[in-house]
């Protein structure tokens, strides 16, 4: 499976949680930030439906067993009723060249050069709701997309093409918890 290499928040929980298996039991076997402190006293909603003036994200960087291509999300805000993230936002990175080094290296390589990676939007920024399972996949997303699409009332076709990844971004606004993130696609060599 993937690991969690590094994260910007883990006030209650940390996000290596949202690779266990199965749903999370509780809100302490999630990935949950704390809450940031400044908030505007009016939000706006944008275009996209999503609050425009928030302030702040937070976000963790996972490594994926394989380099591959992705093509449906199941990201799950299971037991985080009224504290879940507003948005979140899913990105890739294409890092073959690092597949090869062990785990503490990428952590390292990552947190000092986050801004540097060249990430490529899988998933815009996305409503979130709360205490529920959802499904994220590519229009004719493959069988993997189906499968789900046909075990799940909540399935949205809304991610991105964005090629072959190695690495994913997590990006929650403003703060929140997530019990789950799963990533399905295709092996690629």
């Amino acid at each position: 499976g993937g690991v969690a290499l590094c994260w910007s928040d883990q006030h209650y929980g940390v996000p290596k949680n949202c690779l266990l298996p199965n749903r999370a039991p509780n809100m302490g076997n999630g990935w949950e930030t704390a809450r940031k402190k400044f908030r505007s006293p009016i939000l706006t909603v944008g275009p996209d439906g999503t609050i425009s003036n928030l302030v702040g994200n937070d976000w963790a960087i996972f490594k994926l067993a394989h380099r591959g291509c992705i093509e449906l999300i199941e990201i799950d805000t299971n037991h985080f009723k009224g504290n879940f993230p507003e948005s979140a936002l899913i990105e890739g990175c294409d890092r073959p060249d690092l597949l090869d080094r062990d785990v503490l290296n990428q952590k390292e390589l990552f947190e000092r050069n986050t801004r540097s990676i060249q990430w490529k939007t899988l998933l815009p920024r996305t409503k979130l709701r709360a205490h529920e399972r959802r499904y994220l996949a590519l229009k004719d997303g493959g069988a993997a997309s189906a499968e789900a699409a046909s075990s799940s009332s909540s399935t949205d076709a809304v991610l991105e093409e964005c090629g072959e990844v190695t690495h994913v971004r997590l990006t929650i606004y403003p703060d929140g918890g997530v019990s789950r993130l799963r990533l399905y696609g295709r092996p690629v060599a």
